[in-house]
């Protein structure tokens, strides 16, 4: 789907293709890491425990650099649902 006239297009097909890739590799170590702890005894309460605090510290840099302007949206009720799924998920 192009730009409407006069507008720049600002879609970058291959940079999204590689950040799906990336974030397919990093699921997929996530996800083996957090089976491998649990066969170890973690329980799965202390492996969701350990996946958020993992991910807070890695984009704490960001948005203590950038604040929260880079999250606003124009669709927050489907970030809602989606995050609403995804908690109900874990």
């Amino acid at each position: 789907m192009g730009a409407p006239t006069g507008d720049t297009d600002k879609h970058v097909p291959i940079a999204g293709m590689l950040w799906m890739c990336a974030a397919t590799i990093f699921f997929s170590v996530s996800f083996t890491v957090v089976k491998g702890l649990q066969d170890d005894g973690i329980t799965v309460y202390q492996a969701v425990l350990f996946r958020q605090t993992l991910g807070i510290a890695v984009f704490m840099p960001m948005i203590i650099s950038s604040g929260l302007s880079p999250l606003k949206t124009i669709v927050p009720v489907q970030h809602f649902y989606r995050a609403a799924l995804g908690f109900a998920g874990m």
